[in-house]
């Protein structure tokens, strides 16, 4: 279809494209992502799947899980960032997936409540 593909990975650009600093997140915001047509988005999903609930802490009451333990602290923020995201691909008109296993928690994300909770 001719469409072009552009890879936003820690492991292809280093600190350019991680999610969880400054540089990273603010390559994500560049205003050029919200000229494309389509967006897949895929945040880390560990700490939220059923298996690591034991050691995250995660459930509905607490999506928010343990934040002692920094990846968690991580997972929670790379959530609220790429759904803010989400919010400008919606303001954009982008097509968005946000991909996520079926049973994670991140749904119970306070941000991610707030959109679903978002009149469009």
């Amino acid at each position: 279809m001719g469409r072009l593909a552009v890879p936003f990975e820690i492991l292809i650009g280093g600190g350019n494209m991680d999610m969880l600093s400054s540089l990273g997140f603010a390559h994500a915001l560049d205003p050029t992502a919200l000229t494309q047509d389509t967006a897949i988005l895929a945040p880390v999903f560990s700490s939220w799947v059923f298996v690591n609930q034991g050691t995250a802490q995660r459930s509905k009451t607490n999506p928010l899980g343990c934040r002692t333990h920094e990846y968690v602290r991580a997972a929670n923020c790379m959530v609220a960032r790429t759904l803010l995201l989400v919010h400008l691909f919606l303001a954009a008109g982008v097509f968005f997936i946000l991909e996520q296993p079926c049973g994670s928690l991140m749904e119970f994300h306070p941000r991610f409540q707030q959109l679903l909770a978002t009149k469009r």
